[in-house]
């Protein structure tokens, strides 16, 4: 079980990980705001003129042009219908884009604990070794050396926290943790290319893509892929983007903590 600050970084990526789920739904959630308040409006209509003709409420009808069931019909029909699904296609492929840039926050401060836990236990060579350039002055305005250097090795280091073979060889070269190169693995390779092509090659697979993915087998997420080919993502495929980043995450937190040698708390 994660305890101590390795559990920060892992509990800020479920946050953000709902939240980008939270955005799925956005079409849902305003339509059904929308009826909810239409048929408040319809129900006080009712009632008012009901009390106005001497009525009971369930033997009138508003008039015609007075009633808002007709727009709550409409309203219904386009959510169940999905018939403005198209126009959030764009949102959707957004949601990996941010799930991407999340999962690589929550990695890179779980490498910056690591990096102060071993500087605490004195284990680790490599981050013991690790060669620092910094001015005097700098140096004589530190008022907290260790998160200093933690973010120090994180930044300036040759690391890039949206490749997951450069995770893997930062974490196997600074303190001995290795995690299996599986689905979970293939499948944020495919998510991390693809937030690539969305946001620089309009959003068509394109060769740095396939390459990228050609070795992530197995994996759930978009097994087949083609040059040139448009890139949609369902709803259901950022849910499992999101389940695949948050599982590696929550293995490489339990590693590290297990290398910091019982320093996390």
């Amino acid at each position: 079980m994660i305890s101590g600050s390795f559990q920060g970084p892992v509990a800020a990526f479920r946050l953000n990980r709902d939240a980008v789920y939270g955005l799925l739904n956005f079409e849902t959630a305003v339509l059904d705001i929308a009826i909810s308040q239409l048929e408040t409006l319809r129900d006080q209509s009712q009632r008012t003129w009901a009390r106005a003709l001497n009525l009971k409420v369930e033997e009138h009808t508003v008039p015609a042009h007075l009633n808002v069931q007709k727009t709550i019909d409409v309203l219904q029909n386009i959510r169940d219908h999905g018939s403005l699904k198209p126009r959030y296609e764009v949102m959707v492929n957004q949601c990996v884009v941010l799930l991407v840039s999340y999962f690589g926050a929550a990695v890179k401060d779980l490498f910056r604990e690591a990096v102060s836990h071993a500087l605490q236990s004195r284990r680790h060579k490599k981050v013991l070794a690790y060669e620092l350039k910094i001015s005097a002055d700098e140096l004589q305005g530190l008022e907290r050396p260790i998160e200093f250097i933690a973010d120090y090795i994180g930044s300036g280091s040759d690391i890039s926290f949206q490749d997951m073979k450069s995770i893997a060889r930062a974490m196997a070269e600074f303190f001995g943790v290795t995690l299996e190169k599986d689905e979970i693995v293939n499948d944020i390779i495919l998510a991390h290319a693809c937030r690539h092509a969305i946001v620089h090659h309009g959003m068509v697979m394109d060769n740095k893509l396939v390459k990228q993915v050609a070795g992530a087998h197995p994996r759930l997420l978009k097994p087949e892929v083609e040059l040139g080919v448009e890139i949609q993502f369902s709803p259901t495929e950022v849910h499992e983007a999101g389940r695949a980043m948050s599982q590696y995450v929550e293995s490489l937190a339990t590693k590290l903590e297990e290398a910091s040698g019982g320093l996390a708390a």
